[in-house]
């Protein structure tokens, strides 16, 4: 099977063995492969390598590193983040259209800028308490450029920022996503990294985590 792919002006042959590639699998993975051509220094290679894979998790980073390439350059202004926050707090959050970070240190938020992303991770349901949950919880934008700070008590005044949340999405189990989530680099150890509070991702993890967390509409929320 033979197809023309036309990249920055120059015609690529790809050449498929009919007897090695089922029709389902060519047909699902001819628009990944196009789409990785501007990304690859050899696409010939690429393609063979994302038909020769059986692994689900490799096409599917390599579908949202592809619409990372096509979309995400564009959105070079603005940054993204997984704040770490157990559960309970993220739902107060949530209901306030606040967040904090690091226990509400100041010098986190002042890192985050009008309209940047921010994604819930939560380790656990109850801080200070031994119930997992590790999932990512709540999906967000940071509303204005104010950062505040709230006398709770005596001891404790933590420093805000205001969150438009998104509240169609839906808690997701982060197992699955790991192999696919490039800012995880240690996939063993995969929980070192969320002991920093606070870690800046790259588009093509944004998007892995906020298709699964909003279906169908990632393209509303994150922009």
């Amino acid at each position: 099977m033979y197809f023309n792919v036309n990249d920055h002006g120059q015609s690529k042959d790809f050449v498929f063995a009919s007897e090695k590639y089922n029709v389902k699998t060519i047909v699902a993975t001819i628009p990944i492969a196009c789409a990785r051509l501007s990304m690859s220094e050899n696409p010939i290679s690429e393609t063979n390598r994302i038909l020769n894979s059986n692994s689900k998790q490799y096409l599917r980073k390599t579908a949202y590193m592809s619409l990372s390439d096509a979309r995400g350059r564009q959105n070079k202004r603005h940054r993204y983040w997984i704040i770490v926050t157990s559960k309970y707090h993220v739902m107060m959050g949530v209901r306030e259209g606040i967040a904090q970070a690091n226990h509400g240190k100041l010098t986190p938020l002042r890192r985050m800028k009008k309209d940047d992303n921010i994604i819930h991770y939560s380790p656990k349901t109850i801080y200070g308490q031994n119930e997992k949950c590790q999932r990512f919880t709540a999906i967000g934008k940071i509303k204005d450029s104010d950062i505040f700070q709230v006398k709770l008590n005596d001891t404790f005044s933590p420093f805000r920022r205001r969150v438009e949340y998104y509240h169609e999405c839906k808690e997701i189990p982060i197992e699955d996503l790991i192999p696919a989530l490039s800012f995880i680099k240690n996939k063993k150890s995969w929980g070192y990294i969320f002991r920093f509070g606070l870690i800046q991702i790259p588009y093509n993890d944004l998007l892995a985590i906020s298709n699964e967390m909003c279906p169908d509409k990632v393209h509303v929320f994150v922009k």
